[in-house]
This record gives structure tokens, sequence and C-alpha cells, in this order.
């Protein structure tokens, strides 16, 4: 094991850059710099860039990033659903608000990576419980980890990992407004823990989000997930094609 003694602004600024980026391990943070160093590096000769990726470090394919953030979000699915209806049941009441109030709901980050893996590994989204008791996976039936067998063979704490890529779409999430890491109230507090305002995602956005979730397995799938909420944008539904996959 090799030891590295930063001075404090070097922590310092590795730490706002985790806090920027919903990393809080220090080996994590210093995982993802050394990514985008070698994401960011010049442009090889076609054969160092052979032996480079025939090295230690190779990007592996992954299901769509739109896949795994529909995934992420519809943990919130359910909840959203019903605040949703019970607005609308209280509309006819002289005492309704004008308009749908915020309502904040919690998962923790253990439940989202859970509820990836197990889309990717038996096709049906963990909120689906009444219509999969008796659940039972054909074994010639396609899977997203059979079309993706190496990356979702990987360890937790390998670079490219599920529940890391997980972590990441996390990330973006948060940036684009989606959800937010829940403010920490107490010391003693779980940390990885993420929020959804209830309305952020209207009842049309959700049956789109649920159509993506269903969608087969296959390679090649374009996918554009709605718009980001910090945007401003009109919200458009999603686009779905075969051709180039996002990265």
């Amino acid at each position: 094991m090799t030891t590295v003694r930063l001075s404090r602004s070097n922590r310092d600024a590795l730490k706002s850059y985790g806090d920027a980026n919903n990393i809080s391990v220090m080996d994590d943070i210093l995982g993802k710099l050394l990514d985008i160093h070698y994401f960011n590096q010049p442009r090889l000769s076609k054969d160092n860039e052979s032996n480079l990726i025939s090295g230690s470090y190779q990007k592996l394919e992954k299901p769509p990033f739109a896949l795994i953030d529909t995934e992420i979000l519809l943990c919130w699915e359910t909840d959203s659903l019903t605040h949703w209806r019970h607005y609308k049941a209280s509309k006819s009441s002289k005492y309704a608000a004008n308009k749908l109030p915020d309502k904040w709901v919690t998962k923790e980050r253990v439940e989202l990576i859970g509820a990836v893996r197990q889309k990717m590994k038996t096709g049906y989204s963990h909120e689906e419980k009444q219509e999969n008791m008796n659940f039972h996976l054909d074994p010639e039936e396609n899977t997203w980890a059979k079309l993706f067998p190496k990356w979702f063979a990987l360890n937790d704490y390998e670079k490219q990992s599920l529940s890391r890529t997980v972590d990441d779409r996390i990330s973006a999430l948060v940036n684009k407004g989606f959800i937010e890491q829940q403010p920490r109230e107490r010391r003693v507090q779980v940390r990885g823990q993420y929020r959804m305002n209830l309305i952020a995602i209207n009842p049309y956005e959700w049956k789109m989000l649920r159509g993506i979730s269903y969608l087969p397995p296959q390679k090649h799938l374009h996918l554009e997930l709605l718009k980001s909420r910090n945007s401003g944008e009109s919200r458009l539904p999603a686009k779905i094609s075969a051709g180039k996959r996002d990265i």
C-alpha cells in the first residue's frame, strides 16, 4: 500500500470536487479524477492507442444511460402518482390548494442500486411487485445483464461496475434537478440519501419513463431522457431510436 500525504489546500480542493460531484469517499474522488485524466489525454497514434486499449483499462459496453436513469427515477413513481391522484381528488373541495403542493420523499442509495440491478438481471422493475409475485424468468429470455455480461459481472469496488455506474448517474440526475442529496440534519444520519419533489415529474412523463423501462434488451439503442428540470426548457417526450448509443 502506498501512502500519499496531501497538503491542507489540496485536500480541501479534492473535498470540494467530491461535494460538487456527490462523491464522499476520497479514494473514489481520486479514481474519478484519474479517469478524467485518462480520457483527456492527447490523441495517440494508432499503434499506441491499440496497446493502451488492450492494457489494464478498457471502457466496457453498458446499457444506455437513459435506461439506468429511468430505473433510478422509477423508485419514486408510486409515491409521485399517489401524490398527483390525491391532489386531483381534492380539487372538488373548496379548501383545495390552487396548485399541487411540494412533497419530498427520500430514498437510500442502496435501494437505487438494487432497483437497477434487479432490472438488469430479471427484466422487471422493483416496484412491479403485484404482477411479478410469481415471476420466473425464462432461461431463454434475454436480459440487459446477458447483453452486457462483462459489465454486470464486475465487483462493486471495480471502476466500471454497476454500483459505480449508478453512483455516476445519480450525480447526473442531481445536476439535472430531478433529485437532490438529502441535507444532513444530524451527525448520525445515513449517508447516500436522495430525495425527489414528487411534483418534479408529472403522470404523463411517468408513462414515458415506464415505456422506456419496458423496452426489450437490445444493443445500439439511442435514448433521450426527459429534459433537465433546471434548464427551463419545455418537457418534451423522450426520443427512442435504433442507432448510435449514448455515451
